[in-house]
């Protein structure tokens, strides 16, 4: 009885060639699938001679015999590997920051011999002193109490030192966030608060940015660690407090629900934020609104800024009048 032939291979074939040459098809399409010369090549040898009526070579054996139960069958060409490892070294040198910056970064965390501690005002208390790493501006505070508290004059000089230094424009400072600024310069009896970031000009891409509502501040304190004070922050309740490692420094605002995070982007770089410690803001929330302290509120900003002094006036206008007079002795 003949054998039957099989149209799609054009020729006659008998059941074994036929069995060499689906085993050549079958090395050929994982090689040609990765991009590997050699191994296309010795599979494109196996399946002619398979169609000449012949046996797979020993070539192609021996590349099917390399592949063993714990390597995978498709392995990347030596080329390729070196090529991805310099791809992945790349990719963590990018996420670096420069030598320069960290030589920075460095200097900026050490108090220095020659810098005083913070000045006191004439009951005694520490002044809060803000001092701009970047526009070199320095601005020293008076606190109404131990915990705060600032005149509205303050807090247009804190405005400028925390401007956004590119552009020059400056916000209005939120000042629960100028509060516990003091708060951690007393804490850590520091001499002042190095400011890398304040106010941002808002853009249409960070427009939720706390940055751009004047309620945000990225800072060291000399002669403290990062996570030190990023440790403290977290228990003020209502804040958000990031740490940057590659950048160096500590991002705090003030915000309705704590939130907390850890940043590994290097500057200039895209954000690598990770959420942590979730069950420790919740509880630092839960325990200031039971010591009294209220949510910070939404910020709300206002077009017409001249309407709103206005209406401030006449709040206090009418507050005045309803005050009662005090009898006369």
């Amino acid at each position: 009885m003949k054998q039957p032939k099989i149209s799609h291979l054009g020729n006659a074939c008998k059941p074994a060639q036929v069995c060499s040459y689906v085993l050549a098809c079958a090395l050929l399409v994982p090689a040609l699938a990765h991009g590997d010369s050699a191994r296309t090549a010795q599979a494109r040898g196996a399946a002619h001679s398979a169609s000449a009526g012949g046996q797979p070579s020993t070539s192609s054996k021996r590349v099917h015999s390399s592949v063993g139960p714990n390597v995978s069958p498709n392995p990347i060409s030596p080329n390729r590997s070196s090529s991805a490892q310099k791809h992945v070294s790349a990719r963590a040198s990018h996420q670096r920051a420069p030598i320069e910056y960290v030589q920075s970064v460095r200097g900026w965390h050490q108090p220095g011999p020659d810098l005083p501690k913070a000045p006191l005002d004439k009951h005694g208390r520490p002044m809060l002193v803000l001092y701009s790493v970047n526009s070199h501006d320095r601005a020293e505070l008076t606190a109404a109490t131990d915990e705060g508290g600032f005149s509205a004059q303050d807090l247009d000089r804190a405005a400028v030192v925390l401007r956004d230094t590119s552009s020059g424009n400056q916000h209005p400072v939120e000042p629960r966030t100028i509060d516990l600024l003091y708060r951690i310069q007393r804490h850590f009896n520091a001499p002042e608060i190095r400011v890398v970031s304040g106010y941002r000009t808002t853009t249409p891409y960070r427009a939720n940015s706390y940055h751009g509502k004047g309620r945000a501040v990225d800072f060291i304190v000399p002669g403290s660690s990062d996570y030190k004070v990023a440790e403290f922050a977290r228990q003020f309740g209502f804040v958000g407090v990031g740490v940057y490692p590659e950048s160096g420094f500590v991002h705090l605002d003030s915000r309705p629900k704590s939130y907390f995070w850890r940043d590994s982007s290097a500057p200039g770089h895209h954000h690598r934020e990770q959420a942590i410690l979730g069950d420790v803001a919740y509880r630092a929330d839960a325990t200031a609104r039971a010591r009294g302290e209220q949510e910070a509120r939404p910020p709300v900003i206002e077009r017409d800024v001249d309407a709103v002094i206005e209406t401030k006036k006449n709040a206090s206008t009418i507050t005045r009048v309803a005050e009662p007079t005090p009898a006369k002795k």
